[in-house]
């Protein structure tokens, strides 16, 4: 079910075909609309380029939705605001939206990260919260686990399969990804959740 609340954030490849991007979730927003959550640095692509985004299921990658370049997002350049939701008409047809847990996890908590590293396949990677910290007043999830380029909006469940958040920044070196570095948006930070 994880997997099937999952997407795509993708972008026409000048040379054919489309590129993912980023990752987002499927969700229920306001009173039975319809949407996606990513990530706010992922969503902003369209006013940096002159490109359409769409999102494509997990589920069944060919099954793919447009975006429009109407979505809600904090202006700040923050982790704890590190978000985007576009409101949608319909979800493809091979999606289900996601449960949300609308609280904070416990330090501890087994959770599991969501997305499409290097834009190439769905993958689900395991790990558990290592700390919850403040930053102006406003939560960020710091994950012991491990995400990849590519993940950046996608979900991060808890144990129980509900969305608590989605990845926002992860450490690097010059070798790449750092383990056991996954920063993550609360959920509880989006106005609509």
């Amino acid at each position: 079910n994880i997997l099937k609340s999952g997407g795509a954030i993708m972008i026409e490849n000048p040379f054919g075909g489309k590129v993912a991007i980023g990752s987002a979730t499927f969700v229920e927003i306001g009173s039975g609309g319809k949407g996606i959550v990513t990530a706010q640095h992922v969503a902003e692509i369209q006013s940096l380029v002159p490109v359409s985004l769409s999102v494509c299921s997990f589920a069944d990658m060919n099954d793919c939705i447009e975006l429009n370049d109407n979505y809600i997002m904090d202006t700040s350049e923050s982790i704890a605001t590190d978000w985007a939701v576009f409101e949608i008409e319909s979800f493809p047809e091979s999606a289900k939206p996601a449960k949300v847990r609308k609280r904070l996890p416990p330090i501890g908590e087994e959770i599991i990260i969501c997305g499409i590293p290097q834009g190439y396949t769905p993958w689900l990677s395991y790990g558990y919260v290592g700390y919850v910290w403040l930053e102006d007043n406003i939560p960020i999830i710091g994950v012991d686990g491990f995400a990849f380029f590519g993940s950046s909006g996608g979900g991060v469940y808890d144990s129980e399969g509900y969305l608590i958040g989605v990845t926002s920044a992860i450490s690097a070196s010059e070798w790449g990804p750092i383990e056991d570095k996954v920063l993550v948006t609360p959920i509880t930070n989006i106005p609509m959740f």
